[in-house]
């Protein structure tokens, strides 16, 4: 079991090791983040994820 924040419980790597994938919406925040689209941390809710998402489409 991991404890800690949501944000620090969905963007530890070692989640997926033990078969728990975070949703898709933090995956795709944290990857615009990776990517340099944002700056802002990884999203941790569905509509944080659409803000970036419309964000980084806007350039």
């Amino acid at each position: 079991m991991k404890i800690g924040s949501p944000r620090s419980v969905f963007t530890d790597p070692e989640l997926e090791q033990y078969g728990v994938n975070p949703p898709e919406y933090v995956k795709i925040s944290d990857m615009l983040r990776k990517k340099g689209y944002t700056n802002r941390e990884t999203a941790i809710t569905e509509d944080q994820s659409i803000q970036m998402v419309k964000e980084a489409l806007k350039g």
